[in-house]
C-alpha cells in the first residue's frame, strides 16, 4: 500500500492544468516550428508514441506518432519520430533528416474549410498561436473563441478551443465547446479523443482522493471515490482494479464481482485482465463459489508467460488460495512453473503446501492458511498506470526463517551448512516432510550418502506411496552398500506406478530387467519422448539404459553449455570407456582428480585411488613382465611358460613384451607378446642354460568386458638346442576380490583364482592348471605404504597328458609381499615387484604337488 501512494505524484501531474509535453527523448523542442505547444489528445498519443519507441515497441510508436502528426501536423517532431520508427521496423530505409514542419506557422487547411489569409476567422487563429507561444492562455481563448464564431464549420478552430479551455483547466467548458461541435460538425475521431482526455482529467480529483483514502486504510470513502471516478472516466481500467479490489479488502464480496465483471466485459489488456480474474477468483472463493474461483485463478494464470511480474505475483495469490481451500498440491503445482529460484515468496508456500499435504496424510486439517486479500499498486510497471497486486505473505511455518536460510546455502552450494541449517529447523519441526527432503538433497550433493539416506526414509514415515522418493532411497541404499534394501525400494516403486518415464527405464535396468528397459529406453527414443530431457538427464538415462554411445554424446552437450557438473565427470568417464573413447574417458578422469584437488569435488580416498587406478589401467598400451620361478608349473599366459611338462625341482627365469594396438576397448583388450625364457636349474637332470632357451610370439584376446576370460594362440621358436617349435593353443579364466591396493584401511580379506587350459599341435599334448588362495592383504605402512603382505592358504592342481601320473593336487600355506611403485597425480602404482612362498602337501596324483614353491615377478 505505501507503493500505491506514489501515484499522487502521477494524478497530480496529469492534473496540471499547463502541462507542456517535454521531448527529453532527442533534446529538442523545435518550438520555432511549433505554432501550438502539444496538448489534447495529440499529447496523449505522442506521449504514447515516445513510451513504446523507449521500450523497442516500433509498430506502436508509428501507429501513435502518425495518428498525433494527424491531428497536429505543424509538429516537426512528430516527423522525425515517425521516421525513427520506421527505421527500426525497416533498418535498410534510408536515413531521412530531421526536417522542419511541413507548414511552420500556418493551420493547414482543406479545400473545405481554406480561408484567405486576410480573413478575419484565420486573423483570429494565427493571434490565438501567438497567444499560445506567449503562454498567455487567456487572449489565446478570446482569440480562439473568436474564430469559432466567425467559422463556425471549422473543426480545426473548434479544436482550437477545446485545447486551450483543457489547458486552462475550464473541463467543463471544454466539455460544453466539445458537445457544441459534435452537434455543428457531427461525431470525429479527433474529438472522440479529447472528450476521453477530458473525461481522464474530470475523474483524476477523485481518483487523487481514493488513493489517499487506500493510503490511510479509509476503505468507505476509497470506495466512493473510486466509484466516482469510474463514473467520469469508465474506461479507466486501473480505477476499477483499484474500486474492485476495495470492495474485496471491505468484505463486499458481491459488489466485487460485479466490478469485476464490468471490467472485463471491456476487455482490458492482459495484465489488467489477469488481475481482474484474480481478485474475481478470490470473491468467488469467499462466496462460496470454488469452483469458478479455480477458472478465475487458471484463466488468469493464461495470460502471460510465467516470466511476467503480474504472471508471478498471480501465481502467487492463486496458490494462497489453493492452500486455504486445503487444496496444497495444486498449490505446489502452481508454483512449479516458478521454478527453484532462491525466493522467499516462494519458498514459504512451498514450504506451507508440503506441511499441509503431510498435516493432510495424517488426518489433520487444523492450522490451514486464511485467505488473504492483496493490496493493489497502480503506480509501477512500464506502462501508465498499469496496476500490480502485492501478495500478502503467509504465515511463516515453525523453524521457517532457519529453513530459508538452509535454502540460500544449499542453492549457492555450501551444503554442508544446508546440512547444518536444516538439522536446526528440523528440532524446531521435527515431522516437517519440506525440511527432511531438504536435507536428503543437500545431503546428496555433499556426497554424505548416509545421512541422505537417513532423511530419506524419515520423510517416507509420512508418506510411504511416493514412489519417486522410494526410487531416490533405493539409490541412496546402493550407495552406502545396502543393496537389499535398495533392490527393495526399487520392486515397491515400479509396483506402485506412476513414475516418470526415464526413472521407470532407469528402474528396470536396476533391477535387472534388462530387455524391458531397453525396449521402453528404445521406443521412447523413436518417438523422441524424451525431448524434455536436458541433456545431462538423456545421459544418465542412456548410460543405465545400456546406450553408451547416446549417453557419451549427451555427457558432451551437457559439458559444452557448462551444465556438467563436478560429480558427473566420473559418469561420463566411465561411458566413454564403456564405448571405447579412451582419451576421452582419462580427460574425465584427470579433470574428476583436478576438482578434487582444488575442494571442488568430495572423494573418498579409496575412490580417488579407483579413479587413478582407471587412468592407469585405460591409458596402459604394453608392459614388460618378468619373472623367476622355482618349482612352479606357471601359468601359461605368464611369461615363463615351458612345455608343460612336469618339472620337478627346478628354476626358470623369462620374459614378457606386449602391446596393445587398438588401447583398452572397454575392457576387451588385444595384446601381442613376445616371450624368452630358460631354465637356470633342473634336479631332475634335465638340460639347463642356452640349449634351453625358449622364443615364443602369439597373440591374445579378452572378449567379454565384465569377466577376464582371455583366449590365446603361441607360436613356440626353439632358440636353444633342447627348446622345441609347436604351435600353442590357450584358454585362461581368473579372478579375485580384494587383489588391488588399497588406501582407506591397513588390511582387508583378499582372494584370487586361476585356471588354464592349453592344447601343443605339432607334438600333441594337454595340460591343465588351476590354483586359488585365500587369506588377508595387510599394508605394512611403518615400512611403506606400498608394501603390502599377503599370507594366505592356497590349493593347487594341474594336469600333463604326457606323465605317467597326470595330475597332481596340493594344499598348504603362504606369503606374498608385492610392493607397489610408479605412480603419479592422476595415476594409481602402475608396476609392482611380487615375492610368493609357499609349501604345499600332497593331496592326490602326483609328488610333484608337494614341497616349498616360490615365485618372483616384476610388472613393469
Amino acid at each position: 500500500m505505501k507503493r500505491a501512494i506514489n501515484s499522487l505524484g502521477a494524478i497530480s501531474l496529469f492534473l496540471a492544468p499547463a502541462l507542456v509535453f517535454s521531448l527529453s527523448a532527442n533534446g529538442n523542442t523545435d518550438a520555432d516550428s511549433e505554432v501550438l505547444p502539444l496538448s489534447g489528445p495529440a499529447y496523449t498519443l505522442a506521449d504514447d508514441a515516445y513510451r513504446a519507441f523507449a521500450r523497442g515497441d516500433f509498430r506502436r510508436a508509428l501507429r501513435e506518432a502518425t495518428e498525433a502528426s494527424r491531428l497536429r501536423p505543424d509538429i516537426a517532431r512528430l516527423h522525425d519520430l515517425i521516421d525513427k520508427s520506421r527505421r527500426a521496423l525497416s533498418p535498410s530505409l534510408p536515413v531521412i533528416e530531421k526536417r522542419a514542419s511541413p507548414i511552420p506557422r500556418k493551420l493547414k487547411r482543406s479545400a473545405s474549410t481554406e480561408l484567405a489569409p486576410k480573413e478575419s476567422s484565420y486573423s483570429e487563429a494565427e493571434s490565438a498561436y501567438a497567444a499560445t507561444r506567449r503562454h498567455d492562455l487567456d487572449a489565446a481563448l478570446l482569440h480562439a473563441s473568436s474564430a469559432v464564431q466567425k467559422s463556425p464549420s471549422n473543426l480545426q478552430y473548434r479544436l482550437l478551443l477545446i485545447d486551450t479551455l483543457i489547458q486552462l483547466g475550464q473541463l467543463e467548458r471544454a466539455s460544453g465547446a466539445l458537445d457544441d461541435s459534435v452537434v455543428a460538425l457531427g461525431s470525429d475521431a479527433a474529438l472522440s479523443l479529447r472528450r476521453s482526455q477530458i473525461q481522464q482529467q474530470r475523474a483524476a480529483l477523485p481518483a487523487s482522493t481514493m488513493y489517499r483514502a487506500l493510503a490511510s486504510g479509509d476503505l468507505v470513502n476509497a470506495i466512493t471515490a473510486a466509484r466516482q471516478a469510474v463514473a467520469l472516466a469508465p474506461t479507466k481500467t486501473s480505477y476499477r482494479l483499484v474500486l474492485t479490489q476495495a470492495l474485496l479488502q471491505k468484505g463486499d464480496d458481491t459488489s466485487a464481482i460485479e466490478s469485476a465483471n464490468e471490467l472485463l466485459e471491456l476487455k482490458p489488456s492482459e495484465p489488467d485482465a489477469a488481475i481482474a480474474l484474480v481478485l474475481r477468483g478470490l470473491a468467488r472463493q469467499r462466496s462460496g463459489l470454488q469452483k469458478s474461483a479455480e477458472q478465475d485463478f487458471d484463466l488468469a494464470l493464461q495470460q502471460r508467460s510465467s516470466f511476467d511480474p503480474v504472471q508471478r505475483t498471480s501465481r502467487l495469490i492463486a496458490a494462497d488460495a489453493a492452500l486455504a481451500a486445503r487444496e496444497p498440491q495444486r498449490a505446489l503445482d502452481i508454483l512449479a512453473i516458478l521454478g527453484d529460484a532462491n525466493d522467499a515468496d516462494i519458498t514459504s508456500r512451498r514450504l506451507a503446501g508440503n506441511s499441509q499435504l503431510q498435516r493432510r496424510a495424517s488426518a489433520s486439517q487444523a492450522s490451514v492458511l486464511p485467505l488473504s486479500v492483496p493490496s493493489i499498486d497502480c503506480a509501477t510497471g512500464s506502462e501508465p498506470q498499469q496496476c500490480q497486486l502485492i501478495p500478502t505473505a503467509p504465515p511463516a511455518a515453525p523453524g521457517y526463517a532457519i529453513a530459508a536460510s538452509a535454502y540460500k546455502s544449499f542453492n549457492e552450494g555450501r551444503f554442508d551448512d544446508a546440512i547444518a541449517q536444516i538439522r536446526e529447523a528440523l528440532l524446531v519441526a521435527p515431522d516437517n516432510r519440506m525440511y527432511q527432503l531438504l536435507l536428503a538433497n543437500a545431503a546428496l550433493s555433499a556426497q554424505r550418502f548416509e545421512v541422505a539416506e537417513q532423511a530419506a526414509t524419515a520423510a517416507l514415515e509420512s508418506m510411504p506411496d511416493d514412489a519417486p522418493l522410494l526410487a531416490q532411497r533405493g539409490y541412496l541404499r546402493q550407495r552406502v552398500g545396502n543393496t537389499a534394501g535398495a533392490q527393495s525400494d526399487f520392486t515397491q516403486a515400479l509396483r506402485l506406478g506412476g513414475l516418470p518415464l526415464a526413472l521407470e527405464i532407469g528402474l528396470l535396468s536396476d533391477t535387472g530387467q534388462k530387455q524391458a528397459a531397453w525396449h521402453k529406453y528404445i521406443e521412447a527414443l523413436n518417438t523422441n519422448a524424451f525431448s524434455h530431457l536436458s541433456p545431462l538427464e538423456l545421459a544418465y538415462l542412456a548410460a543405465r539404459s545400456g546406450d553408451d554411445a547416446t549417453a557419451v554424446r549427451a555427457f558432451a552437450l551437457a559439458d559444452r553449455d557448462g551444465a556438467l557438473p563436478v560429480t558427473s565427470l566420473q559418469d561420463a568417464a566411465y561411458a566413454s570407456v564403456r564405448s571405447g573413447r579412451d582419451a576421452t574417458a582419462i580427460g574425465y578422469f584427470k579433470r574428476a582428480i583436478d576438482a578434487v584437488a582444488t575442494l571442488q569435488l568430495r572423494m573418498e580416498p579409496q575412490l580417488l585411488f579407483d579413479t587413478r587406478r582407471a587412468v592407469a589401467t585405460v591409458s596402459r598400451e604394453g608392459g614388460v613382465i618378468a619373472s623367476l620361478s622355482h618349482r612352479g608349473v606357471a601359468s601359461a599366459s605368464g611369461p615363463t611358460v615351458g612345455s608343460g611338462v612336469k618339472e620337478g625341482n627346478a628354476l626358470q627365469a623369462g620374459v614378457e613384451a606386449y602391446w596393445r594396438p587398438f588401447g583398452y576397448q572397454a575392457g576387451r583388450t588385444v595384446e601381442v607378446f613376445g616371450r624368452v625364457f630358460e631354465t637356470l636349474r633342473d634336479g631332475n637332470g634335465g638340460g639347463t642354460g642356452a640349449a634351453t632357451l625358449q622364443g615364443a610370439v602369439g597373440a591374445r584376446w579378452k572378449p567379454l568386458t565384465d569377466y577376464n576370460l582371455v583366449g590365446s594362440i603361441v607360436r613356440l621358436i626353439p632358440l636353444g638346442s633342447q627348446a622345441r617349435g609347436d604351435w600353442l593353443t590357450q584358454l585362461a579364466y581368473s579372478g579375485g576380490v580384494g587383489t588391488d591396493l588399497r588406501v582407506d584401511v591397513p588390511s582387508w580379506w583378499t582372494s584370487q583364482w586361476f585356471a588354464e587350459a592349453g592344447h601343443y599341435f605339432e607334438h600333441p599334448q594337454t595340460y591343465g592348471i588351476g590354483s586359488a588362495q585365500f587369506g588377508r592383504s595387510i599394508r605394512l605402512g611403518g615400512i611403506d605404504p606400498n608394501l603390502i603382505m599377503f599370507p594366505h592358504l592356497t590349493i593347487n592342481a594341474d594336469y600333463n597328458s604326457l606323465d605317467s601320473v597326470t595330475r597332481a593336487i596340493g594344499a598348504g600355506a603362504g606369503v606374498n609381499f608385492r610392493y607397489w611403485f610408479r605412480e603419479d597425480k592422476y595415476n594409481a602404482p602402475r608396476s609392482f615387484l611380487d615375492l610368493s612362498l609357499q609349501y604345499r602337501l600332497r593331496l592326490d596324483g602326483d609328488a610333484r604337488a608337494r614341497g616349498v614353491f616360490m615365485t618372483t615377478t616384476l610388472s613393469y
